[in-house]
C-alpha cells in the first residue's frame, strides 16, 4: 500500500474507500447485530412460558342466550351461579393459564373434587371439562395446571321444590 492511496476497508468482495461509506457501514452493521440479538432473547423474559394464575369459566346455559344469536358464552367471576333443576345440574368449565407478562402456556389442567358424592368431573383431565352436582352438600374442586393450583367452592342446597341451587365460588 502506498503513502498516496487512501485506506480502505473489504467487504466481502466490495473494496470501500470512502471513510463516510464506511463509517454508515460499521453503524448499519452495530445497529443489525443489536436488533439481531434482541429479537432472539427479549430482555426479561425466560424462553418457556409460565403460568401464574389460572382463569376458570363456565359456561352460560344455551336456554339463556339461544334466542338471541350470541353462540355460547363463557362468564368467568367471583360467583357463578347455573339454573335450579330436578335431580343433578349439569356445568360445563374451563380452564386457561394467566400470566403477567408475556403469552400464558397451553395447559393441560387436572381436576379433583374433594367429594365424589357431591360432585363428579368428567374427564379428570383436559382444558373443557362437565361438572356434575349430584346431591346437596359443599365440596371443594382443585384444578391444577401449568404449576398453578385453584381451589373453587361448590355449594349446593335443595329447595322446598325439591330442585337443586348450585353456587360455584372462585
Amino acid at each position: 500500500m502506498s503513502d498516496t492511496a487512501p485506506p480502505h476497508f473489504e467487504y466481502g468482495i466490495l473494496a470501500i474507500r470512502d471513510e463516510r461509506t464506511q463509517v454508515k457501514l460499521a453503524r448499519t452493521a452495530i445497529a443489525a447485530l443489536l436488533m439481531t440479538s434482541l429479537l432472539m432473547v427479549p430482555i426479561g423474559c425466560s424462553p418457556e412460558p409460565r403460568a401464574d394464575g389460572l382463569r376458570i369459566s363456565f359456561k352460560l346455559d344455551p336456554r339463556l342466550t339461544k334466542s338471541l344469536y350470541m353462540g355460547e358464552r363463557w362468564v368467568s367471576g367471583p360467583k357463578f351461579t347455573p339454573p335450579s333443576r330436578q335431580g343433578e345440574v349439569l356445568v360445563e368449565a374451563r380452564a386457561e393459564a394467566t400470566a403477567k407478562a408475556g403469552n400464558p402456556p397451553d395447559i393441560e389442567a387436572t381436576w379433583e373434587s374433594a367429594d365424589a358424592d357431591v360432585l363428579d368431573v368428567s374427564p379428570p383431565k383436559g382444558r373443557q371439562i362437565k361438572l356434575r352436582i349430584k346431591a346437596p352438600g359443599s365440596t371443594t374442586l382443585t384444578v391444577r395446571g401449568g404449576g398453578v393450583e385453584k381451589a373453587i367452592g361448590v355449594r349446593c342446597t335443595e329447595t322446598a321444590r325439591g330442585t337443586l341451587k348450585v353456587v360455584i365460588t372462585q
